[in-house]
């Protein structure tokens, strides 16, 4: 007999009776989404160049830990913004007694998307669950401005005006108070974005997602929302028109 020392592992691992090896890492200056898409890309490479030529049954893999955390919250998130939209708008439809104009309202939501995107491209910040997070809070906060544009419009649709004069009217007087109320929102997060502390890779995210989406829908919905309105509004009633 012939007798060698050879490296083995100390504790062999099996799923569903299959063996399995856990290669565990740390981020070293990357965010985890980009972490992940380059080790499978890697992984992807390494398996069909080499492993797969020493061996007929092609190799498995996949990513866990943190990775599979992240994408399992994003999921959630994704499924939070869609249920938090659906609620608004059964909302708006009972108090506006209207199928359309709450699409009028809603139509802000979209118009977030180029603020958030040109706020985290200026920033080079990753989408993150914070990023869906503030997102979540965005959905609620950018109708605000709409909101407050069609109901006024309602009201002086009742007075006899029609829809294109009563939504420029609602414009000019609603300008003001919709100006000071996102001014207020914004500053309130400026602390949070030049926060240096503990937490703030948290709390920026946020922060600038709100901010730029809050900036964003608030201007595009001074164009986009009065020209659906008197597009598509057909009518407010004396019961969908309450203060």
């Amino acid at each position: 007999a012939e007798v060698s020392e050879v490296e083995s592992p100390a504790v062999i691992q099996h799923v569903d009776r299959r063996r399995v090896a856990s290669v565990l890492g740390e981020l070293n200056h990357s965010d985890l989404e980009t972490a992940g898409a380059s080790a499978l890309q890697r992984l992807t490479k390494f398996w069909k160049g080499e492993t797969k030529l020493k061996h007929d049954v092609p190799q498995q893999f996949r990513l866990g830990g943190a990775d599979e955390e992240r994408k399992a919250s994003q999921r959630a998130l994704f499924a939070a913004i869609t249920l938090s939209i659906f609620l608004i708008y059964l909302l708006l439809a009972s108090q506006f007694e209207s199928l359309v104009q709450p699409l009028i309202v809603l139509l802000t939501v979209p118009l977030c998307l180029s603020g958030v995107a040109i706020a985290l491209g200026f920033t080079a910040t990753p989408i993150s669950a914070q990023v869906l997070v503030g997102f979540v809070i965005l959905v609620g906060s950018s109708v605000n401005t709409s909101i407050v544009m069609v109901e006024f419009a309602n009201q002086k649709r009742l007075e006899g005006l029609s829809a294109r004069e009563a939504i420029s009217e609602a414009v000019l007087k609603r300008l003001r108070p919709i100006f000071v109320t996102t001014l207020t929102n914004i500053l309130g997060l400026l602390p949070m974005i030049f926060s240096s502390g503990p937490g703030s890779a948290m709390q920026q995210p946020l922060a600038l997602t709100l901010v730029g989406g809050l900036i964003s829908s608030t201007f595009l919905s001074f164009y986009f929302v009065p020209f659906a309105y008197a597009r598509f509004a057909t009518g407010a009633t004396q019961k969908g028109s309450t203060a």
